[in-house]
């Protein structure tokens, strides 16, 4: 179900060369790849999570995932893996063997986060095995956050960490390529309202929906709304393709929307089972979506968030709501 409230810098040169990197796919069933098209530098959009606490009300938490070694922070965009290293000594030489000892192995460790990682449908990278990332991944982007050596134990302690975006990230580096839908929901030519929301709100907590690279959001009967080829090029690579937190209160994002902040809040009817990554939306969506008529644009300057559960959810079927009207 969908709620809306009220009525209504140019980017760093450098992206340019990182938005060569990013290559949009034919359907799945074709082999050949395509570059995406030069697309003009974005404006830098406003913070997305800010833009929906004004809107709400509520307050939205980092939405970090702990695993062996370190964690992956996704409202940051980054991967943090920490490795030890044990010293024969308490020399500089000795130190500084321990520290590199460290560094390699909190670089093996970010392969390992980084592997873990799914990609989601609407798109793949150049080193990709079932749909994560393989461990081999060459990690270009790494950068040294905190070093410590305990005189006690002989320990040095090194903690890495690699951007998901930007010119050193993830997106970049292991060459994003996108994958076309083969078939696309319309927004249409007619909205009740002239203007754009600050934010679109995905609220998708209580459901089976973890974060991925590249989210999707379908209607019932599988046309896709929205996906990683709707997004402006350098906001995908800078930025990532949506803003992700979670939030501990239970209550409904669509009761708390406030009339002087324009927002569109949606509520998925379900994650998809059998596609990691996938959101369905129901009519009453997909009409929240045609209210303004600068959602899409909203939308390709990477304003939305999703919110998830404050912790990692527990299987469940989602709400039992029929999504099969697509109001086409």
């Amino acid at each position: 179900m969908w709620r809306i409230s009220g009525c209504v810098t140019v980017f760093l040169a450098t992206m340019a060369v990182a938005c060569s990197a990013v290559a949009q796919a034919k359907p799945q069933s074709e082999t050949a790849t395509q570059t995406a098209p030069a697309t003009k530098p974005a404006k830098e959009r406003p913070d997305t999570i800010a833009a929906a606490t004004q809107a709400t009300g509520a307050t939205f938490r980092p939405l970090v995932r702990k695993a062996k070694g370190g964690r992956i922070d996704w409202t940051r965009g980054e991967v943090r893996a920490t490795g030890t290293g044990k010293s024969t000594g308490t020399s500089g030489q000795s130190v500084a063997m321990a520290k590199r000892a460290a560094r390699a192995v909190a670089a093996r460790n970010v392969a390992l986060l980084l592997a873990g990682i799914r990609v989601g449908p609407g798109g793949r990278f150049a080193k990709v095995r079932r749909g994560r990332l393989s461990v081999d991944a060459i990690l270009t982007g790494l950068r040294e956050v905190a070093s410590r050596f305990d005189s006690k134990t002989r320990t040095a302690t090194v903690t890495l960490a690699m951007p998901l975006y930007g010119v050193k990230g993830m997106l970049v580096t292991h060459r994003l390529q996108l994958t076309r839908p083969r078939a696309r929901w319309r927004f249409g030519a007619h909205y009740a309202l002239i203007g754009e929301p600050s934010v679109v709100i995905i609220d998708a907590r209580r459901m089976r929906f973890e974060p991925v690279v590249l989210p999707r959001l379908t209607t019932g009967s599988g046309q896709v709304v929205f996906d990683a080829s709707d997004v402006n090029g350098l906001v995908l690579l800078a930025r990532g393709m949506v803003a992700w937190a979670k939030l501990p209160d239970k209550a409904p994002l669509s009761a708390r929307a406030k009339v002087e902040h324009p927002a569109v809040i949606l509520t998925p009817v379900r994650a998809d089972p059998n596609n990691a990554g996938v959101l369905v939306l129901d009519r009453e969506d997909l009409q929240g979506l045609r209210v303004y008529s600068g959602t899409r644009h909203v939308m390709r300057q990477g304003r939305v968030l999703i919110v998830l559960d404050e912790e990692a959810p527990a299987p469940s079927p989602g709400r039992a709501k029929p999504a099969d009207k697509d109001n086409d």
